[in-house]
């Protein structure tokens, strides 16, 4: 299987605390697959998407840092375009 291209991308981060997050979605076609990919450095528990459609890839796996048992968590989501 060949690997993915990416079109096009888009990010969004936070600068102070919150419990939400918007990402505006780049440009695409009906039949691409969209990812949404969600990194933080500490231990934020859980993190969720809103909306339909979406398969969990990687669900809370771990970030590890040098002495630090769990650092940050690392979650990825996909959806077919429509």
């Amino acid at each position: 299987m060949a690997a993915p291209v990416v079109g096009a991308y888009t990010t969004a981060q936070r600068t102070t605390n919150g419990t939400s997050l918007a990402i505006t979605v780049p440009a695409y076609s009906t039949g691409d697959v969209l990812y949404v990919v969600y990194a933080d450095d500490a231990d934020a528990g859980s993190a969720s998407i809103d909306g339909t459609g979406w398969t969990t890839v990687v669900n809370d796996y771990t970030i590890a840092a040098s002495g630090v048992a769990d650092s940050g968590s690392l979650f990825v989501w996909k959806k077919v375009a429509s």
